[in-house]
C-alpha cells in the first residue's frame, strides 16, 4: 500500500467532503486509487494517485478540475466547460442559431445532412470551417458546395483552421469568404474512383469543364478559374500545395 502523506491526506479529505456535498458515494480501491459509482443523476468523481486528476459530471456536463502544484497547497481550479452543441448533422455542429462548425470529410451522405440541418435551423448563415480535410466523393462535394451557395451562407476559417483538397471548393461557395491570420488552405490534384488524376484526362475532357464552370459560378473570371484549376492540379494527389497570401489575393479566394 502506498503512503499518502499528510498533504495528500488533507487533499483527499477535501475531495471526500466535495463528493459528500455533491451526493456521490465513494469507494476506496487498491494502489492508492479511489473512485465513485454514480447513483441515478448523481455526479461522478474519479481520482488516481498517479495524476491526481478527477472528473465531475453534473447533468451531462463534464468538468475536469486540476491541482495547481505538486505541494497540493493551492485550491482546486475548475476549467470552463466546453460549449454545448445545439445539434449535429454529420460533419456539421450547430453552435449557435446563426453559426455552424464543420469538422470532417465529405462523403455521399453529407449533402443530405446539410439539407436536414438547413430545414431544422433556417437562420444559419455562417459556416466556420475548422478541420476540413476534403472529400471521398467529389460529386457529393460539388453538390454540397452549390447547396451552400444556394443557401447564401458565409464561410470562414479561424486562425487554427485547416481547409484542404475538396474543402477549398466548399470554402469558395461562401457568399462572404473570410479567414483569420494563420488559417491554412491546401490543394492538390483530384483523384477519381478509378485512381485517375486530372493529368490523366485529355485537356478537353468533360470532367475539367465541370470544375472550371464551378469556379466561374463562384465568381472567378474565366482566365482566373483556369489558372487556379491548373495550380491545384500541378501537385499530384499524393502531394500538397499550401496557398500563399499572394495566391489568396490573386484568385480572390477571400472577398
Amino acid at each position: 500500500m502506498k503512503q499518502w502523506g499528510p498533504k495528500l491526506s488533507a487533499c483527499l479529505r477535501q475531495l471526500l467532503l466535495l463528493a459528500f456535498c455533491l451526493g456521490a458515494p465513494i469507494q476506496l480501491l487498491h494502489a492508492g486509487t479511489f473512485s465513485t459509482e454514480p447513483l441515478s443523476n448523481s455526479p461522478k468523481i474519479e481520482i488516481t494517485t498517479e495524476t491526481f486528476e478527477y472528473i465531475i459530471e453534473i447533468d451531462g456536463e463534464a468538468t475536469r478540475p486540476s491541482l495547481l502544484s505538486t505541494s497540493y497547497a493551492q485550491p482546486v481550479q475548475f476549467e470552463k466547460p466546453k460549449r454545448a452543441l445545439l445539434a449535429q448533422y454529420g460533419p456539421f455542429q450547430v453552435v449557435s442559431p446563426t453559426s455552424v462548425e464543420m469538422n470532417g470529410t465529405v462523403d455521399s451522405n453529407t449533402p443530405e445532412y446539410f439539407r436536414m440541418m438547413i430545414l431544422d435551423h433556417p437562420e444559419l448563415v455562417n459556416i466556420l470551417m475548422v478541420e476540413c480535410p476534403g472529400s471521398i466523393d467529389e460529386e457529393a462535394n460539388l453538390q454540397l458546395a452549390r447547396m451552400i451557395r444556394d443557401a447564401s451562407m458565409n464561410t470562414h476559417v479561424p486562425s487554427a483552421g485547416s481547409v484542404r483538397s475538396g474543402a477549398v471548393e466548399l470554402f469558395l461557395a461562401g457568399k462572404k469568404r473570410s479567414a483569420d491570420k494563420g488559417a491554412e488552405f491546401a490543394v492538390h490534384s483530384w483523384r477519381d474512383e478509378d485512381g485517375m488524376q486530372a493529368a490523366d484526362y485529355a485537356e478537353n475532357a468533360a470532367v475539367h469543364k465541370e470544375y472550371l464552370s464551378y469556379y466561374q459560378d463562384m465568381g472567378m473570371a474565366r482566365d482566373k478559374a483556369k489558372a487556379f484549376y491548373m495550380l491545384t492540379n500541378s501537385v499530384p494527389f499524393e502531394g500538397v500545395y499550401y496557398l500563399t497570401r499572394n495566391d489568396l489575393s490573386a484568385f480572390q479566394i477571400l472577398n
